[in-house]
């Protein structure tokens, strides 16, 4: 079986829970991210890799070049990766322009949630990220190489997207 690689690196999808926004999330200490992933039904098609514990605004482009390098030699066709949504469009985008990563065969889905998995399980707010965890790994599987960013079940280009932080959503430019 072609399995998925699951790479982990905090945002508001695997922060503790809140019931205001705060400035910067604080990330679990442990993932829920492969419990998650469990509880969906797709444990047995994904590999998890815990990359960063942080805060998408705190991401930089050598944190993405490194991440590039490290899905170029894992090897794995079809990645998933978790991510905040305050710089996951740009964080995307840059990725599209790593070299291991243009014009190679691999389909990269960046996937977040604007309410963490968390607050669900305290009895807060619904989280949004169980349904863009699960959109995005069923879209890694049927997409065409590239990069892209799986929310709101549609799979969003990330040059041609914008969050509106006001509304909590994203927007095609």
């Amino acid at each position: 079986m072609d399995k998925t690689l699951v790479v982990i690196s905090g945002g508001t999808i695997d922060a503790c829970a809140y019931r205001q926004t705060p400035e910067n999330i604080t990330p679990l200490e442990t993932s829920i991210i492969p419990d998650a992933v469990r509880m969906l039904g797709f444990a047995e098609e994904c590999v998890f890799y815990s990359w960063l514990r942080k805060d998408s605004k705190d991401i930089t482009e050598t944190d993405l070049r490194d991440l590039a390098n490290i899905i170029d030699h894992q090897g794995y066709k079809h990645v998933v990766i978790t991510h905040g949504t305050d710089r996951m469009v740009q964080n995307a985008a840059l990725m599209l322009k790593q070299d291991v990563i243009a014009g190679s065969d691999k389909v990269i889905v960046f996937t977040g949630a604007m309410v963490p998995l968390a607050n669900e399980i305290e009895g807060y707010e619904k989280s949004d990220g169980y349904g863009n965890l699960r959109y995005s790994l069923t879209q890694v599987k049927t997409a065409k190489p590239g990069v892209y960013i799986g929310f709101q079940d549609k799979l969003f280009d990330p040059l041609r997207t914008h969050k509106d932080f006001k509304n909590k959503i994203l927007v095609e430019s």
